[in-house]
């Protein structure tokens, strides 16, 4: 090991004998990078000695532990002799080893509700501070909306005759001249109803207005918008995948509201996604269990996933260019579907219960691995693509969980059957706070 990176080793004299490996390391999700050079680790090393070499190289003031990967794989093992033997990999080759900061999880506050919560969507503001102070908004099975602005309720009401499943924020603004805390935010959102309708709503001075009511044939479960505002999807119980022209309605209203109805799916539709990276490209997912994708543009199915998968309840779609697919399914697994390759499918076991969200970790960029779920088991979980196995398990709710929502910094709001909502840090994401709804 070069002896102008080493600074105080002296805990590490016993461990940097015998065999060693070469080794590069990098890092994708941790502020800063070792130094670009070679370092020759014995292979008898722990991980966490690995760990704190690491720290002690980089002059880090307070420890952390870290995880390790080699060629996008966590490695497992407590000594990485035995990965290295396990892998058959030679002690001659440059491994180079990815670390990044191990998660870990902090509970903090419970936001009560009179009944379950159905839906969480982050307003997109711009705004400093702790994320989980910022505002956001709920969907619950008592009908009502609320505006929240980190544990202080803003706003109750709303007009639904049913409960509210699903809720989408358009757009945000911080007024500076209110005199009052809940006038200094207005936004405009829709929310979809088992009454079958979807509303489209601004909420101005401490007041909700309805805008403009779109309708479905039977309970809507899922919404979605397009990033040009121009087209909303919708999906529910009438089995009808909708595309409305959100713009015509947006920019002063339109009779003609529908732009087209996809049909294909044999139940309920309960997801639907928009591609973030593909234009006029849609996602859909259901109770029977199909995951499909949709060519908006020529009103044409693209593809049909068939793995025999279970009932999907959810699903969340990658912002990179391959649009990796998320679902959520009633055997209690997620999985992860890549529509470039249909037949290839990554299930991630854990979860004791129906897993009711996905969601990916929209703020460390286009190319995140990360993701949480929730389930009927009351836990929260959080995963990287490249391993099976949760990064951590969060299960202070009482009952079943139905909704999650990244907030930024490692931050998730989770709702549930225990009529909460709970904040919690996962820290370890080194993520940043954007403005993505």
């Amino acid at each position: 090991i070069n002896a102008e990176y080493m600074g105080p080793m002296d805990s590490f004299e016993q461990i940097f004998t015998g065999d060693s490996v070469p080794v590069k390391f990098i890092t994708k999700t941790f502020e800063k990078a070792m130094p670009k050079t070679v370092f020759h680790m014995p292979v008898k090393v722990t991980l966490a000695a690995l760990s704190e070499f690491v720290c002690t190289t980089l002059q880090l003031p307070n420890p952390i532990t870290f995880n390790f990967l080699y060629a996008n794989e966590f490695i497992k093992t407590e000594v990485l002799l035995t990965y290295l033997k396990r892998k058959n990999l030679s002690t001659e080759t440059t491994l180079e080893i990815e670390y990044t900061p191990a998660f870990e999880l902090e509970v903090g506050n419970n936001m009560p509700h009179d009944d379950w919560i159905s839906c969480i969507a982050r307003l997109p503001l711009h705004l400093g501070g702790d994320p989980a102070e910022h505002p956001y908004l709920t969907g619950s099975y008592d009908r009502c909306v609320r505006i929240w602005q980190g544990t202080e309720c803003l706003f109750v009401g709303g007009g639904h005759t049913n409960v509210i499943k699903a809720a989408y924020v358009l757009d945000a603004t911080e007024i500076s001249t209110g005199k009052r805390k809940r006038d200094c935010i207005e936004c405009r959102f829709l929310t979809g109803s088992k009454d079958g309708s979807i509303r489209l709503w601004q909420y101005h001075q401490g007041k909700l207005k309805e805008l403009f009511a779109f309708q479905h044939g039977d309970a809507v479960d899922t919404i979605d918008v397009h990033h040009t505002h121009t087209l909303m999807s919708s999906g529910g119980w009438d089995r009808m995948l909708k595309v409305w022209k959100l713009d015509q309605v947006l920019e002063g209203g339109s009779k003609e509201t529908i732009h087209c109805i996809l049909n294909g799916h044999s139940r309920a539709i309960l997801a639907t996604c928009w591609s973030h990276a593909n234009r006029g490209r849609l996602y859909s997912t259901g109770l029977d269990g199909e995951v499909k994708s949709w060519d908006v543009i020529k009103q044409s199915p693209l593809v049909t996933i068939t793995a025999d998968a279970p009932a999907a309840y959810c699903m969340a779609v990658g912002r990179e260019e391959g649009d990796l697919v998320l679902t959520g399914h009633t055997d209690n697994k997620v999985r992860l579907w890549d529509p470039r390759s249909p037949d290839a499918c990554v299930a991630y076991g854990g979860h004791k219960g129906w897993v009711y969200d996905v969601q990916w970790n929209a703020f460390v960029g286009n190319e995140t691995c990360l993701f949480s779920s929730c389930s009927e088991d009351g836990t929260v979980r959080v995963w990287d693509t490249r391993s099976t196995h949760e990064l951590l398990n969060h299960n202070e709710h009482t009952d079943g969980v139905l909704c999650l929502a990244w907030m930024g910094r490692g931050v998730i709001l989770s709702g549930s059957k225990d009529n909460s909502v709970l904040a919690c840090r996962t820290t370890g994401t080194h993520d940043s706070v954007a403005t993505t709804a």
